[in-house]
């Protein structure tokens, strides 16, 4: 699996919060000895397991939080970043800038 940052953007909310939400793409790729179609099957079955975890946890180190759907599609051969990139699982990631630097959070890991 590749993970690449996609898109992001900041914004400020009026109680002088700031809020980045970050598209992030995991290409998820299968190489098979036998043939595509089982591939195919091993990619079906890891890109299932992966939204299901993803949408159970929705929450990357106790600070990044999915928002909205998960998006699935099939690149097209100039979109590939990988040869065996036959997939791609799209999610957007939310996180509120705390309010003060980040060395001088304490409870910050």
């Amino acid at each position: 699996m590749i993970v690449r940052w996609i898109e992001g953007q900041v914004e400020l909310e009026p109680d002088h919060k700031t809020v980045l939400h970050d598209s992030v793409g995991l290409a998820l790729g299968v190489y098979s000895p036998v043939d595509q179609e089982q591939a195919g099957l091993l990619l079906a079955e890891m890109l299932d397991c992966l939204r299901r975890q993803i949408w159970k946890t929705r929450l990357l180190a106790e600070r990044f939080e999915l928002e909205g759907e998960l998006k699935a599609s099939i690149p097209t051969p100039k979109q590939r970043w990988h040869q065996y990139h036959l997939a791609t699982l799209e999610c957007v990631w939310n996180y509120t800038w705390p309010p003060r630097g980040l060395d001088e959070v304490e409870t910050f890991r």
